[in-house]
């Protein structure tokens, strides 16, 4: 990616999710205003049209199924904006920050107690898993 394509990227990025803080007052006053079914509806689609500008960015469907880059950076954004909007939409604040505590101890407790296997990732070992 060159730098060109980088900063019209960003500048597609901050047309369409902005900044985090301009889209909390976002759904603050879409949830306000329309209630929360358009605050949701305006969430999904926001994600679903991040994810999709993800694929066409890392290739679109160019490639052939197996190699179809389906969680790229930019999708991983959209699928975590599209989470985090869902959750701000259907919880309030002290529910939000015992969620946001249970995610954080989880994944400690995931990585602390879930031994791996010290593999390398090719493709002839994952072949033969």
């Amino acid at each position: 990616m060159d730098l060109a394509s980088g900063q019209r990227l960003l500048q597609l990025l901050e047309a369409l999710v902005g900044d985090e803080r301009v889209v909390q007052v976002q759904l603050t006053k879409a949830l306000d205003a329309g209630g929360r079914a358009e605050a949701v509806k305006r969430v999904i689609r926001r994600g679903i049209l991040l994810y999709v500008v993800g694929i066409f960015y890392s290739g679109g469907f160019s490639h052939p199924w197996p190699d179809l880059r389906l969680l790229g950076v930019l999708n991983r954004i959209a699928l975590a904006y599209l989470f985090a909007g869902l959750l701000f939409c259907f919880f309030k604040p002290r529910s939000l920050a015992i969620i946001c505590g249970s995610l954080l101890v989880g994944y400690w407790a995931l990585m602390t107690f879930v031994p791996i296997r010290d593999i390398q990732l090719t493709r002839s070992n994952i072949a033969r898993l």
